[in-house]
């Protein structure tokens, strides 16, 4: 059989390509080798959140024990597995009814390259592969264009008794929670399952090898998460890498670098993922897995097979983030409507303006340049530390830090704890950084440790985006007293 464009994954890069595609006149088909809707909404982001949700409401209700909340609700974690698997249940039916309704072939099986625009398809080796997919015929297609949209599974470390440990899809399937848990790795995942098992009364410990986790983020932001998380009873232990763990009568035991060991009922294996492609015969289209995923250009061509493209979690070096395989997916399908009927060219992909969060409590929101990025770009800066609003900011009671014009960019940082908008929701933790081109006023990074971060953060994404100056976003009205309002306090 032969298509204009074959993508292989169906879940949101595959789906947002898939649909412009189509649109354009293109016979597109979709294949995968797991139910129909991808990661995100099948065992990422969605069903987490039903969870971190549920996380949300029992830790705020405990901080505001002493402004006036006696009976702090209790989780009934059936409920919510219940509430969770309604949602997750529909995806793959509803995922294919869509795709197959706007014309678009979709086959459940495993697909490898056999040449630079061929594919075999056949029975999957995934072992969380569905029964189509584990028994699906031997056939090949063929396409004009092929976009690898396969996602990422859990990385699997080689440690002895890897084996008794539970991955996060594991995890957003747990029949009860556990006792105790330890988690191998502090990354986003790690944090978030940790402080959603803490909230239900599991005793938590964290290892990982790095002194200073979440190396993506800003340092300081970072060490105030790791802060945050602590005082919600969590034990994490840097510096110390996982070598074993073992199976025991009082449950599993974990060895450290440091010659310790640990036990807990269960084992969280976090860390990190690893593009999906290793089974994809990429060598047959002429392609070089680059760190374990598919290099592209900024359309997300392969630079070695033009006709290749990769979106996602298997594209490298770009982040795993969902609104990033949206953004892909849309510039892909428009780079490939371009080569086929003259349309517009897309701008090439520009990631210097994504926004992310973790959803801990409080969540950590950032985007842009981190600090340290700022000044291997553009030199030191000039720092200033805010105090709670209302306060002197200054030595000279202006509110600024007084930069010198010598300096590349401006750092403005500081603790957000005593903030009143803080004390009325019983937080005791917060922290912000922003980063200005000083010459010109251009916000070029954000990083917020608060209540309601995602949402002061995607603001600044969208001033960024906008190229608004730091002075016309810190100017600008918003509704008072809010949370996004408070950006007037860190720049």
């Amino acid at each position: 059989m032969t298509f204009d464009v074959i993508i292989i994954g169906s879940g949101t890069a595959g789906q947002s390509a898939a649909m412009p595609l189509v649109e354009a006149g293109l016979s597109v088909a979709m294949v995968d080798e797991r139910d129909f809707g991808g990661t995100c909404a099948m065992r990422g982001c969605q069903p987490k959140k039903f969870l971190v949700e549920q996380r949300d409401v029992l830790a705020a209700s405990r901080d505001l024990v002493s402004l006036g909340i006696s009976t702090p609700p209790a989780s009934d974690w059936d409920a919510l597995m219940t509430a969770k698997q309604a949602f997750t249940g529909n995806v793959p039916g509803k995922t294919r009814h869509i795709m197959e309704k706007a014309g678009i072939t979709c086959f459940q099986a495993a697909a490898r390259f056999t040449g630079p625009s061929t594919l075999e398809l056949g029975p999957s080796e995934h072992p969380r592969a569905n029964q189509e997919s584990r028994t699906a015929k031997k056939q090949s297609l063929n396409a004009k264009y092929i976009i690898a949209a396969t996602g990422a599974d859990p990385r699997i470390l080689p440690i002895p008794g890897i084996e008794h440990t539970i991955d996060s899809e594991d995890f957003l399937n747990l029949a009860t929670p556990p006792e105790s848990m330890l988690t191998i790795g502090a990354g986003y995942i790690a944090l978030e399952f940790a402080q959603i098992m803490a909230a239900q009364g599991c005793r938590v410990t964290m290892l990982d090898p790095l002194d200073t986790p979440l190396p993506q983020f800003d340092t300081d932001l970072a060490q105030a998460l790791m802060a945050a998380t602590r005082d919600q009873g969590i034990r994490i232990l840097l510096g110390r890498a996982v070598t074993a763990v073992k199976k025991t009568a009082r449950g599993l035991e974990i060895t450290d670098s440091q010659n310790q060991t640990h036990t807990a009922q269960t084992v969280l294996n976090a860390p990190g993922r690893i593009p999906r492609v290793q089974n994809l015969g990429l060598e047959a289209a002429g392609i070089t897995p680059e760190n374990q995923g598919i290099p592209v250009n900024g359309f997300c061509q392969s630079p070695s097979n033009p006709d290749v493209y990769a979106l996602g979690d298997c594209a490298a070096p770009a982040p795993m983030l969902a609104p990033l395989a949206d953004l892909q997916a849309r510039t892909a399908a428009a780079h490939i409507i371009y080569r086929e009927t003259g349309a517009s060219a897309p701008e090439a992909l520009d990631y210097q303006i994504i926004p992310t969060t973790v959803f801990t409590h409080p969540p950590l929101s950032s985007v842009g340049l981190t600090q340290h990025q700022a000044e291997q770009r553009f030199g030191s800066p000039a720092s200033g530390h805010a105090p709670r609003p209302g306060a002197a900011q200054s030595p000279d009671g202006s509110g600024k830090p007084d930069p010198q014009e010598k300096d590349a960019i401006t750092v403005r940082q500081g603790s957000m704890a005593r903030w009143v908008s803080n004390k009325r929701i019983g937080q005791t933790h917060g922290y912000y950084k922003t980063i200005v081109h000083t010459a010109t006023g251009r916000i070029l990074g954000a990083h917020i440790l608060g209540h309601a971060s995602p949402d002061s953060i995607n603001l600044i994404a969208l001033a960024m985006t906008a190229d608004m100056p730091a002075q016309t976003l810190k100017n600008l009205p918003r509704a008072y007293p809010t949370f996004s309002d408070e950006i007037k306090y860190m720049f």
